[in-house]
């Protein structure tokens, strides 16, 4: 009979250690759907890796007047497309609490991965899917030929600072147009990025049906991604607060229908909301359904009058849906995702 050699097994990782650690009141279904994340997020974090440096590598050769590698690029859409197929569960999870190392660069890369999602959310066709992800990679380039004194500035932008910042769209438009067979809803995407439908926006201050589905699209991707790309993931907390923002402008500056299917991809509470429920657990948010809105899976990680808990718990919400005691009361802002939530999504390892 064949023995097995106790040294020849691996030692299990600070992952694994930590799954087995979780609270015994966590459900087998919530343990199998956190092991899927995990893989999820292993894969689509390679993938987003390579569109990464694919985007750098245009933004380099924006800078110095070179022209893009459009093949690079589209390819990076299609892998980035493939992946998403495969991994859409951790999309959120993903872009919502990994460590941010250049802003400008991930803010892109996620774009691509957002407006992918969310015009397969829509039915669009898939040539369509692809535009809408091109133009999230290169949407931004001509900001690689604005100073970065003005991009890096912090509060208040004079009107000078303003008219430099309004020249990133004519800029990326004119990389684009030296590139003959570049898709026209990407250009369209590119060029109506930051108007909106009262008018209020730029460079041209077209509203209402003068601004298409791409420009609509990618105003609200653009919009949400900014403002939580702004902090490192230990402030990932912002994306309940900036959708909130977005819900009272539904309407007058992007486009209602659109910003209400926006919310189904990521969620009413999106993840890495820390969340408290009416039993008093406080909890981070890691996944959302589209099916489940107000019920996201969640990892437990203290009690709002001890601020501890001896062993963390992984929760989803659905499974106690007809327990108003699992009911979500508050976002609490206050508070981010201490690091044992961070290991065990995958993060931080």
């Amino acid at each position: 009979m064949e023995t097995v050699n106790a040294t020849s097994v691996p030692p299990q990782t600070q992952w694994e250690q930590q799954l087995d650690a979780l609270d015994p009141k966590t459900s087998p279904a919530a343990r199998v759907g956190l092991q899927a994340l995990k893989r999820s997020m292993t894969q689509l974090g390679k993938t987003l890796d390579v569109t990464r440096a694919a985007t750098q590598n245009a933004f380099e050769r924006s800078a110095k007047g070179q022209p893009l590698d459009l093949e690079l690029l589209n390819q990076s859409v299609a892998q980035l497309q493939a992946s998403l197929d495969q991994n859409s569960l951790a999309l959120m999870t993903l872009t919502s609490l990994r460590l941010r190392d250049n802003v400008t660069y991930e803010h892109c890369c996620n774009s691509a991965a957002y407006l992918i999602a969310f015009a397969k959310t829509l039915g669009l066709p898939n040539q369509e899917i692809k535009a809408m992800g091109l133009a999230g990679l290169v949407h931004d380039l001509g900001k690689a030929r604005i100073p970065t004194d003005i991009l890096n500035k912090q509060g208040h932008l004079n009107d000078n600072d303003k008219r430099f910042i309004y020249m990133h769209v004519p800029l990326t438009l004119r990389l684009l147009k030296d590139i003959s067979d570049t898709n026209q809803t990407v250009m369209q995407a590119v060029e109506q990025h930051h108007e909106r439908l009262d008018g209020s926006g730029y460079p041209q201050g077209i509203k209402g049906g003068q601004i298409g589905r791409p420009g609509r699209m990618i105003a609200i991707v653009d919009s949400f991604e900014a403002a939580t790309s702004k902090r490192p993931y230990r402030d990932a907390n912002r994306g309940y607060a900036i959708l909130q923002e977005m819900l009272a402008d539904a309407g007058e500056k992007y486009d209602k229908t659109l910003f209400q299917a926006f919310v189904k991809l990521v969620g009413v509470y999106p993840s890495g909301s820390i969340v408290e429920l009416k039993n008093g657990m406080i909890a981070s948010v890691v996944q959302n359904s589209a099916e489940h809105l107000l019920h996201p899976l969640v990892i437990v990680f203290a009690q709002s009058s001890a601020h501890t808990v001896f062993s963390i718990q992984l929760v989803d919400l659905h499974e106690h849906a007809a327990d108003p005691d699992y009911n979500i009361i508050k976002v609490r802002s206050d508070l981010a995702p201490p690091q044992n939530v961070l290991q065990l999504v995958g993060l931080n390892e």
